[in-house]
């Protein structure tokens, strides 16, 4: 009984480090005015969203992958779990440089990255697990302890700053995230995930 209580951490981790999988493309930047600033506008428009926790925004940056339903299981709200990780985000688009069809955005980034939420989850959680009252609660007790020990890290975790660089190749007339930039965006939010 004690095993399958508990394996609702392995599974609630494990879907959290779904998040951001395949989510994580700002939009393509049309070719217009200056290229420049097309591309600083359009990362100032996605970036101050997230920053304002714009649900549709966050959605939109942080994925789908988890659906509300997968989060209820667990007594965690897509919204409040959105809006706890993203709390304290920061950015500024320092530069961006232009060379024939690819352009380089550095960006600085400050948020709560999920590895170091996940490592704070994992130390109270494992105190939690190891402890003689969990094989006496009845399962609701401990999905509810487990969505307080998730909000208790994520409030707990402190932003840390990332410089990326995000590429852009120009097709069409039209700016695209190029490659790598999912990868930048994961160092950024997500960290060193184990």
């Amino acid at each position: 009984m004690r095993t399958s209580k508990l394996s609702k951490r392995g599974k609630l981790m494990s879907l959290l480090s779904l998040v951001l999988v395949g989510a994580l493309s700002f939009c393509l930047v049309s070719c217009g005015k200056s290229d420049v600033k097309v591309i600083r506008n359009a990362l100032n428009d996605e970036l101050e969203l997230i920053k304002k926790l714009d649900q549709p925004a966050l959605e939109a940056m942080l994925g789908t992958a988890i659906n509300n339903a997968d989060l209820k299981a667990y007594g965690i709200d897509r919204v409040e779990f959105n809006k706890a990780w993203m709390g304290g985000f920061d950015y500024s688009v320092d530069k961006v440089e232009i060379d024939g069809d690819s352009a380089k955005a550095s960006i600085t980034i400050t948020c709560k990255k999920l590895a170091d939420i996940k490592a704070r989850f994992d130390i109270s959680f494992k105190a939690f697990a190891t402890g003689n009252e969990v094989a006496r609660m009845p399962e609701a007790e401990v999905t509810a302890k487990t969505r307080s020990l998730m909000m208790e890290a994520i409030a707990g975790t402190s932003t840390t700053t990332t410089n990326i660089t995000l590429t852009y190749v120009k097709v069409d007339n039209t700016w695209r995230p190029g490659p790598g930039t999912d990868a930048e965006l994961l160092r950024a939010f997500v960290g060193n995930m184990q």
